[in-house]
């Protein structure tokens, strides 16, 4: 017998008859008439070519291939009941692995303490975390190897139409240099003219936080020739500590007191820079219920 919606409607009819015993109690049971219900059972043995009562009066009974025919829907509905309780128990006591890619210093100073009060609650959880830069991150996004990413807003080109981003963080960042540096080119400083001229880092060739800081302060772009790259926040700090040049990092870096003491934040001229963050998926990738929870959570401790 195929299924369909006028299938399951037949079947409820025939079920409530069933367990009321006459056509009238089962209609009242369903809010319908008779003549609906009647019609429905009569379409029902036709579509299985089963008789599935014997007619006594007002009484309806079952035959044996009615009682057959009885047990397997009460069996689909149990299957049914299962299958809903089986998600209610996963919503109160999760299990599972959350795959997830981060940058470097958010994971450090924001991810990892809310996986840690996350895991309390939910212990089954297991978190697999790979730390990379952008590209890598999108490369195992788009190939279903991660669950979800955190990146900043840099997303290449090619990869627009593959994910679907939310923005979930903003990171302040401050341009630092360390005390020695600045103590030592102190007067070029005082004019955005020479500090050009000076030795900056960057995590990437076309220096894009460093020119999104003198565009917010100076109100346009500049020409730096003497620069490095380094793509790691970490190595970053190492570099700028050593007096290798001007660099950005985040500012919760710069606020560990250990820190402040060894780098001179370059004051700023207008507002602060931030960075924003964006919670990256596959564009197709269905949530399940683990995933839905941890979501709704990651976002939530965000916004605090």
């Amino acid at each position: 017998m195929k299924l369909n919606i006028m299938d399951l409607n037949r079947l409820k009819c025939f079920q409530a008859v069933a367990e009321k015993g006459s056509l009238q109690d089962g209609a009242r049971h369903l809010n319908l008439t008779t003549s609906a219900v009647y019609q429905s059972i009569k379409k029902l043995e036709l579509e299985t070519q089963k008789h599935l009562f014997f007619r006594s009066g007002k009484k309806y009974i079952l035959t044996d291939e009615g009682r057959e025919l009885q047990e397997l829907f009460q069996r689909f509905l149990w299957d049914i009941s299962q299958f809903q309780n089986q998600d209610r128990v996963t919503s109160d006591s999760l299990n599972g692995e959350i795959r997830v890619g981060l940058p470097l210093n958010f994971s450090k100073s924001v991810f990892i303490p809310l996986v840690k009060s996350f895991h309390a609650e939910y212990p089954n959880v297991r978190f697999h975390i790979t730390i990379a830069e952008t590209r890598r991150l999108l490369n195992q996004v788009a190939a279903f190897e991660l669950d979800f990413a955190i990146t900043d807003d840099a997303i290449p080109a090619e990869f627009l139409s593959k994910v679907a981003r939310q923005e979930v963080f903003k990171e302040e960042l401050v341009l630092v240099c360390s005390r020695s540096f600045y103590k030592k080119n102190e007067s070029k400083f005082k004019s955005v003219k020479t500090m050009k001229d000076l030795p900056h880092l960057d995590y990437s060739k076309n220096l894009p936080l460093l020119q999104r800081w003198y565009k917010l302060h100076y109100k346009r772009q500049i020409k730096i020739s003497d620069f490095h790259t380094i793509d790691n926040v970490e190595t970053m700090v190492v570099a700028l500590k050593e007096g290798m040049g001007l660099g950005v990092i985040p500012r919760d870096l710069y606020d560990n007191p250990v820190l402040t003491k060894e780098l001179h934040a370059v004051e700023a001229v207008t507002g602060s820079l931030f960075n924003l963050l964006f919670l990256v998926q596959e564009e197709n990738y269905i949530n399940n219920t683990l995933m839905k929870k941890f979501l709704l959570y990651l976002n939530t401790s965000l916004k605090k």
